[in-house]
């Protein structure tokens, strides 16, 4: 299990985990009870080729979690699916992709993704969250933080999101990804296109300052080793890695809220086609529709068709150097097709 507790997060929409996922010794049924696919994908993946180097070991404190080491099984053969994605996501009215947040512990990563979560579900988007101290608790539960473990769980995440996202459905992940590599490793994993990068740029000692389960305190006090930040390097997103980086202050200084968040991830969802809707005669969402839904407020559609006496056009931000995600164009990231 991990060397520290972890916060279990309820989704936005539905149930949270099961009490008896954290239980020691569970990651044997939970891997067992996984779809053949799922860990067919799992088996023949290699594990990534990453730096195995632990930095917390090389400070002269020890690892207590040994890298997983993974062998690709043999006499393994693919099977192509008896339906396709673009059929899939035909009949799921939605263009499926990899919304992957990344950025230091409490830097907001969860938040943002439950606002996107209820967002999407008002909208009529079926999505799938990704949290990564739920994966901790099942899927990666017997997985630590020293930086082989942390590319493992990198590993299995990618796969299972891959498989989302070939089956129609939109993920919304958030997971800390501290290395350029391991992202760029997760990336080489989807299809192009198919994997948008988020940045949560919050300052270190915004997160410090909230640390909302007390583990910044326990890391400082040396009381948790390879602690993301503190005894563990983060490498920020650089040279236009992330598509979109969501800076945590405002110009003017204040604290921008996950909504706010939201809407400048829906702008750019809008404006690259990824909220089109696959075999619908009737026209597309508007931008101003997409941004002026709020969690509070449940809308009726059919298929594509959006009540639009609804849905309020509160969308401000209208002049594009306000804007503040990157157009994919001009990050080298090609834009969908709508």
């Amino acid at each position: 299990m991990a060397p520290f507790a972890l916060a279990r997060h309820t989704g936005a929409i539905g149930k949270s985990l099961p009490a008896n996922s954290t239980k020691r010794g569970s990651w044997g049924s939970s891997y067992r009870a996984l779809p053949r696919q799922l860990r067919s994908a799992c088996s023949q993946l290699s594990p990534l080729d990453l730096p195995s180097t632990n930095y917390v070991a090389d400070m002269g404190q020890p690892c207590k979690a040994p890298p997983l080491q993974v062998q690709a099984a043999q006499n393994i053969f693919s099977h192509a699916p008896a339906v396709s994605r673009k059929r899939k996501e035909q009949i799921a009215r939605q263009i499926s992709f990899c919304l992957w947040c990344t950025g230091t512990s409490a830097s907001g990563k969860t938040a943002v993704v439950r606002e996107l979560e209820q967002i999407f579900a008002n909208l009529g988007f079926l999505t799938s969250n990704l949290d990564g101290d739920n994966l901790r608790k099942g899927l990666n539960s017997n997985l630590g933080f020293s930086m082989a473990d942390r590319n493992e769980n990198l590993r299995r995440t990618s796969c299972a999101a891959k498989l989302a996202v070939d089956s129609a459905v939109i993920v919304l992940a958030g997971l800390i990804s501290p290395l350029r590599e391991q992202r760029l490793a997760t990336r080489a994993m989807f299809a192009e296109g198919d994997f948008i990068l988020v940045h949560v740029d919050t300052p270190l000692q915004t997160c410090i300052d909230r640390d909302p389960n007390g583990l910044y305190k326990k890391a400082l006090a040396g009381e948790i080793p390879n602690f993301t930040g503190i005894n563990s390097p983060y490498e920020a997103p650089v040279d236009g890695e992330a598509q979109i980086v969501l800076k945590a202050y405002s110009d003017q200084g204040g604290l921008l809220t996950p909504r706010e968040h939201a809407k400048t991830i829906l702008e750019y969802l809008w404006h690259n086609g990824y909220l089109t809707r696959p075999g619908c005669s009737s026209p597309d969402i508007t931008l101003d529709e997409v941004v002026a839904v709020l969690p509070d407020k449940i809308v009726q559609s059919a298929y594509c068709a959006v009540n639009r006496e609804v849905l309020l056009s509160t969308f401000t931000s209208a002049d594009p150097k306000s804007r503040t995600c990157t157009p994919r164009s001009s990050a080298g990231h090609p834009t969908r097709e709508r």
